[in-house]
């Protein structure tokens, strides 16, 4: 197992990406990048169907909402199942793009 090289290796569980409002452009370009490099592996690569069903699909992007709060404080409602994924998340920490209304303002 040890001697076993990383590109022969397939991920054990699907790939999911949510990308934060300030950062969508990004992740829809990250999202293309996987798409494209995957196929390309698959292409190459001579495994059974039934390992590579998950590997390969057409979008890696979660479908959610991001809502805010009067007060400040957000909710994020995920609609789809995210279970059993190997979730990233993109996200520009400081928020800068964004805007919100707080208190009514």
């Amino acid at each position: 197992m040890a001697n076993r090289k990383l590109q022969d290796a397939m991920p054990l569980a699907p790939l999911k990406i949510v990308a934060m409002g300030g950062c969508s452009e990004i992740g829809k370009r990250v999202n293309e990048i996987i798409i494209a490099r995957r196929k390309e592996a698959l292409a190459a690569s001579n495994k059974p169907d039934f390992m590579t069903s998950d590997y390969s699909i057409d979008n890696y992007l979660v479908d959610f909402e991001c809502l805010r709060f009067g007060t400040g404080e957000g909710r994020a409602v995920v609609n789809e199942s995210i279970r059993g994924s190997d979730l990233f998340i993109i996200s520009d920490t400081v928020n800068y793009h964004e805007t919100y209304d707080m208190h009514g303002n």
